[in-house]
């Protein structure tokens, strides 16, 4: 599957493989959030897109575009106050492509917290949409908030758009499904059985479990992850620890260039607005 990103701008935005690293992270007792896999998956699952500038933004509680002020601190290309409501716009400089059915999340960066503020999600029919799309921050209460430069301000990845017309959910008895009732049942007491062990000081050399790092069914970790066959014919785990996001390769043949009749256009719609204001004027 191929995702193409065409730069319409001379200025785009940075765009790059997702980090797993987080500050809060990083600053965790002895770094135990990396031990959550789920998270650090989560975390790289897709590419960021990078702020360029350093800039504050204020939001004085208005619903009105002129209630957010922003000011630029470092770089070029801030963000701006478009839609009201403590919201505030970003234009990456790119329209993006897809194959069907195949779209595009478009999201903050995940586990990434900043204080008064919040990114807004959507979901992007890059499989044929010719528009380009806006990543937007929320306040969510008056206040102010510094973006860094080079701070992930949008993450991005495919999602199959018709996933939900085949899903068919269900709520059933797990004794039903007999062995993953006792793998279930399994993991539970030996959850619960090393938590217990561990406030009372036992097992002082294993500090975690690591069932789930390592592909492991519970209770002694004979049973492995299941393996798909590949290409080549070789077992390989479908088990994920890492996330080898590729990276965006440039094979533009040609630099950005505004075309030319779009120009004109603009200068048409310039020259007839100045007309209609200085009627008014009058």
């Amino acid at each position: 599957m191929k995702i193409i990103a065409y730069p319409i701008s001379s200025n785009v935005f940075p765009i790059k493989p997702a980090n797993q690293k987080r500050n809060w992270m990083d600053t965790s007792n002895q770094k135990y959030a990396y031990r959550c896999l789920p998270l650090t998956i989560a975390n790289s699952y897709g590419w960021e897109i990078l702020s360029p500038a350093r800039f504050v933004a204020t939001w004085n509680g208005g619903a009105n575009p002129s209630d957010v002020a922003i000011k630029l601190l470092e770089g070029s290309q801030i963000a701006s106050s478009l839609f009201g409501e403590g919201t505030f716009t970003w234009h990456t400089g790119y329209v993006f492509k897809t194959e069907y059915p195949y779209a595009l999340y478009v999201t903050g960066a995940p586990n990434y917290p900043k204080k008064n503020i919040i990114p807004l999600s959507g979901i992007v029919e890059t499989f044929w949409l010719p528009f380009s799309f806006t990543m937007n921050w929320r306040f969510t209460q008056p206040g102010e908030v510094i973006v860094e430069k080079d701070e992930p301000i949008c993450q991005i990845f495919p999602v199959d758009i018709t996933l939900f017309d085949y899903i068919e959910p269900e709520i059933r008895t797990l004794e039903e499904d007999k062995e993953f009732y006792t793998d279930y049942w399994n993991w539970h007491y030996e959850r619960d059985n090393f938590i217990k062990r561990k406030s009372h000081g036992l097992n002082p050399n294993q500090s975690w479990q690591k069932n789930y790092f390592q592909g492991n069914y519970p209770p002694d970790g004979v049973r492995k992850c299941p393996f798909h066959i590949t290409d080549n014919g070789k077992q390989q785990s479908i088990h994920k620890t890492k996330i080898n996001v590729p990276e965006f390769h440039n094979k533009q043949t040609l630099p950005f260039k505004f075309p030319t009749y779009v120009t004109e256009k603009y200068n048409k719609l310039q020259e007839y607005l100045s007309q209609i204001k200085a009627k008014k004027g009058k």
